[in-house]
């Protein structure tokens, strides 16, 4: 699965937690450039998604099918749709 950089962030943002401590340290190294610092990321996302999929909510906007702001979230940022 190819995940976009937005689809990165928001598994960072809120899913981060689930990582193990020794993956975590990987991330937080002060000597990543930035470009290391996003690879970095796109390789965690991939091993968020496969050992801990099961456990993220894509919290998609049921009208036009884009990725909410927060997994709680209730309206879309991009088309305004409110599904409370």
């Amino acid at each position: 699965m190819k995940l976009n950089k937005e689809e990165i962030e928001y598994l960072f943002k809120h899913y981060f937690h689930l990582l193990p401590l020794d993956l975590k340290h990987t991330i937080k190294y002060p000597y990543l450039n930035e470009v290391d610092l996003e690879e970095e990321k796109v390789k965690l996302s991939a091993i968020l998604i496969e050992k801990y999929g099961d456990k993220v909510f894509w919290n998609l906007c049921p009208e036009c099918n884009k990725l909410a702001r927060t997994p709680k979230a209730k309206q879309c940022r991009f088309c305004g749709h409110n599904w409370h």
